[in-house]
């Protein structure tokens, strides 16, 4: 018998018609950075190529696209030292970053890396940091 140490898992992808895939399957650490403010935004990074001729055409080679998400996060005091040496830690691994499971926002989800994080003390009891996530495509 397999240890608790010694874990399988068995990923399956099906549809009943037509095809399917997978983007990322990531098997990782749950960690939890705090609660997401309102005001957060996207932004879609276009990596199409545009030229523009002697003439003024222009030609599009269409390209795939990724996100940055840019967004303020509530964490707890008690939390703070391990969160900062967490990002630290992951900062060259591409990680899935949720700053919501709330239905509907699925686009503030991403995989990727962090490019920016910086924290501010405001308040006695909790802190507020900034993170920037740039995706992969």
């Amino acid at each position: 018998p397999k240890s608790r140490y010694d874990p399988e898992i068995t990923v399956t992808i099906s549809t009943t018609s037509g095809s399917t895939s997978c983007g990322v399957l990531k098997m990782g650490e749950l960690v939890g950075i705090g609660i997401t403010k309102y005001g957060a935004n996207i932004e879609l990074i276009d990596w199409s190529k545009k030229q523009t001729d002697t003439f003024g055409r222009v030609s599009v080679a269409e390209g795939k696209y990724s996100k940055r998400i840019n967004l303020s996060v509530y964490t707890n005091k008690i939390d703070f030292n391990k969160i900062v040496r967490r990002l630290a830690e992951v900062r060259a691994t591409p990680c899935v970053y949720m700053a919501t499971d709330y239905a509907g926002y699925e686009p503030l989800i991403g995989y990727g890396f962090f490019k920016g994080f910086s924290v501010t003390i405001d308040y006695p009891d909790c802190h507020m940091c900034d993170l920037t996530i740039e995706t992969l495509i």
